[in-house]
C-alpha cells in the first residue's frame, strides 16, 4: 500500500500490506496527498505538481505540473486527473507529462477547487469551494456538461458514483444524490434531498448515520 504524510515528514511511503515493512520512500517538498495507482505506477501530489513513481521500486518516472498547489489525483485508463489551487482541473495522458490533454478553468467564477476528481462513464465530477459540483466531458476537451450550484457550503469531500448517481457531502451536514447525466437532485416526498443529515449533529455527540442507498 502507498501512503502520503504531512509535516514534518512530507514523505511518500510504499508499505507491505502483509508485514507493514517500508519497501521504499520518497521525500517530498510539501504535504503529500493520497496516492493513486494504475498499471504499477504511483501518482502523488505535492507542491505544484503530481509526481509518478514505479510502484515496485519508487524510481521517479514523470512529473505533471500545474501553477498552483495540487490536490489528490485520480487516474483512469491512462489519463491522470487532478485539481489545482490555480483554479483549474487538469487531464494529462500519463505518457505525455509535458502538456495536458485539456484543462478547465473555474473562471469567471474565480473559485478554488479542493476535491479529487471522480470519473464515471466518461465524465469528470469535481466539487468547488462554493459548494458547486461541475461535470466535465473527459472525452471532449473537458467541456462542461452541467453545474449543480449546491447549498453555498464548502464541498471538500470526493464524490462517489454508482448506478447513475453522484453522491456528495457538504459542510451543511447533508449528503445529496444527483443524477449523473444532468446534475438534478433526487428529491424525497417532502421535497428535500433524499439523503439528509449524513452527519448527525447533537449537543451531546457527533457521529455518522448510516443510510440505505
Amino acid at each position: 500500500m502507498y501512503v502520503g504524510t504531512g509535516s514534518p515528514e512530507n514523505t511518500l511511503y510504499a508499505i507491505s500490506a502483509s508485514t507493514g515493512a517500508v519497501l521504499w520512500k520518497q521525500k517530498a517538498s510539501n504535504v503529500v496527498t493520497s496516492p493513486a495507482v494504475e498499471n504499477s505506477v504511483v501518482y502523488a501530489g505535492w507542491g505544484n505538481a503530481v509526481h509518478a513513481f514505479s510502484a515496485a521500486t519508487g524510481v521517479p518516472l514523470a512529473t505533471y505540473h500545474a501553477t498552483g498547489s495540487v490536490d489528490v489525483p485520480t487516474v483512469v485508463d491512462g489519463t491522470l486527473y487532478f485539481a489545482s489551487g490555480d483554479k483549474h482541473v487538469y487531464a494529462f495522458d500519463v505518457s505525455s507529462p509535458n502538456d495536458p490533454k485539456w484543462s478547465y478553468s473555474t473562471d469567471p467564477y474565480d473559485i478554488d477547487v479542493r476535491t479529487s476528481p471522480t470519473v464515471f462513464n466518461g465524465v469528470v465530477y469535481v466539487g468547488l469551494d462554493n459548494g458547486s459540483i461541475i461535470a466535465l466531458d473527459a472525452m471532449n476537451d473537458g467541456q462542461r456538461v452541467w453545474i449543480y450550484p449546491g447549498p453555498q457550503n464548502w464541498m471538500r469531500a470526493t464524490a462517489a458514483a454508482a448506478n447513475g448517481m453522484i453522491y456528495a457531502g457538504w459542510y451543511d451536514g447533508h449528503v445529496r444524490a444527483l443524477r449523473a447525466v444532468n446534475g438534478k437532485v433526487v428529491l424525497g416526498p417532502a421535497g428535500i434531498p433524499i439523503y439528509p443529515l449524513f452527519l448527525a449533529r447533537s449537543s451531546k455527540r457527533n457521529g455518522l448515520r448510516r443510510v440505505s442507498l
